[in-house]
């Protein structure tokens, strides 16, 4: 009987070591995996500012190179405009030119034409003067 007080009394003891084992292993996976919970919280957080700027960044980009391209279209219809206006000019200065040609080479008609009527007046008074002065 006294064997089986003893190794009841060891029973006893190991069932009470055990269980104080039990207990703090229990409290030290409870704080790891409050720890553990904590660390995740923070990555997703960090995980969901950084997804978030890189949504703005790629937003700033895309609106960036929406730009761009609006500037570039807008250029380019500056430069069809300037060309077509160039070309409007350039028809327009050479039709003014091909007309001031036109009217360059009537006066000059004209004045040889009032210069030859002019010298035969004056030689037909020239002959009127000297069949008077014969006179």
């Amino acid at each position: 009987n006294l064997r089986l007080a003893e190794a009841h009394a060891e029973l006893e003891a190991a069932r009470t070591e055990a269980s104080t084992i039990s207990d703090e292993l229990r409290k030290q996976f409870h704080a790891e995996v409050q720890e553990a919970s904590t660390i995740a919280d923070e990555l997703r957080k960090q995980l969901r500012d950084e997804k978030e700027q890189a949504m703005q960044e790629a937003e700033q980009a895309s609106n960036s190179n929406l730009r761009l391209a609006e500037a570039h279209a807008e250029l380019e219809a500056a430069r069809t405009e300037a060309s077509t206006i160039s070309d409007e000019l350039r028809k327009q200065f050479h039709a003014e030119v091909q007309e001031a040609s036109t009217i360059a080479d009537e006066l000059r008609k004209q004045l040889r034409d009032e210069k030859e009527q002019a010298m035969q007046e004056a030689e037909q008074a020239s002959n009127s003067n000297l069949r008077l002065a014969e006179a």
